[in-house]
């Protein structure tokens, strides 16, 4: 029988620089495209189907909206480690 590793030994004890700015840049974007998508969703434009600007915020809402999913299962149903 194999021994299972505690989550917190897995995760490394420090990020390196790189790897903090990239996530912190993703969330930076992941704040603006959710503004975007929810100014776009609240619009009451009458051409709002038809608005390549509407297209593209569906397209980021459908994405965040993944992640998220992704976010509250956590990663040992995402990836299946730890299982």
């Amino acid at each position: 029988m194999s021994e299972s590793v505690p989550v917190q030994e897995q995760i490394p004890k420090q990020i390196p620089p790189e790897m903090k700015l990239m996530q912190d840049l993703i969330r930076q974007l992941m704040e603006a495209c959710t503004a975007l998508v929810i100014k776009v969703a609240v619009c009451d434009c009458e051409k709002r189907e038809e608005c390549p600007i509407f297209k593209i915020a569906k397209e980021i809402a459908v994405i965040i909206d993944r992640v998220q999913e992704m976010r509250m299962k956590g990663p040992k149903e995402v990836t299946g480690v730890g299982s």
